[in-house]
């Protein structure tokens, strides 16, 4: 198994989840076998909130070697491929969502959410539909001005600050940011999806937290894990 990043979340404010697809069942224990399908993936943070799927036929399978760089993934292989933590509860934004992520489905002119919170609002993923680059989603549709051209092939680095009305809320794919007016506070639910919305694809390591980490933690954060990961060698400047 990979060591952590030069950054460990649990030393960040505001974690609420953490999952990495090296540490399936935990810190300190076995991994599943190699194709098995996932049930359960354990949240690092200490605070408990572990993905949940208990639909055999709606359940990830855990690959050893499709992760980036030949590491762990978990590959969310047909559109019923979900996991979920059912938290009820309202939490104002901000949120922030940061996710490594692969997509492996064709252009089938949708819009293909990841890794969401508040009932798949807020989030990351791939906008199929419009832009055909990877993006972040607020309120439910695609942050127009993504530049990350979608593919089939590679893993990405994609992050989401979703700020309040008044504010401006920042997506980020392999450390190019977009900032975009806020939206309405309202949208609060605690509920975390991975593999939501016909999600075809794997995800290597995905982080939640309730607040704003600001901008230089969070592109130091990205770069931790694309170093990590191997994404990617050569680090863009902090803008």
């Amino acid at each position: 198994m990979p060591n952590l990043g030069r950054i460990d979340p649990r030393t960040l404010p505001a974690l609420w989840a953490w999952f990495d697809a090296s540490y399936i069942n935990g810190f300190f224990t076995a991994q599943p076998a190699a194709d098995a399908a996932i049930s359960q993936w354990n949240d690092l943070s200490g605070n408990g909130r572990h993905l949940v799927q208990g639909t055999g036929a709606n359940q990830p399978l855990y690959r050893v070697t499709q992760g980036p760089n030949g590491g762990n993934a978990v590959n969310f292989v047909d559109a019923t491929d979900t996991m979920q933590i059912a938290t009820a509860g309202a939490i104002l934004r901000p949120i922030t969502v940061i996710a490594v992520i692969k997509n492996t489905l064709a252009d089938d002119a949708a819009l293909h959410k990841c890794v969401t919170f508040n009932a798949t609002r807020i989030g990351v993923g791939l906008d199929w539909a419009t832009a055909n680059a990877f993006c972040a989603i607020d309120d439910t549709v695609a942050q127009v001005g993504a530049t990350i051209a979608g593919d089939i092939t590679l893993y990405h680095v994609s992050s989401f600050v979703a700020q309040p009305v008044g504010g401006f809320s920042a997506g980020g794919v392999d450390g190019t940011h977009l900032l975009t007016a806020g939206a309405a506070g309202t949208n609060t639910n605690s509920n975390v999806d991975v593999g939501n919305s016909s999600w075809i694809g794997h995800v290597a390591e995905a982080m939640v937290f309730t607040g704003d980490l600001g901008k230089p933690m969070v592109f130091a954060l990205e770069q931790s894990l694309a170093e990590k990961w191997g994404i990617f060698t050569s680090y863009k400047l902090a803008a």
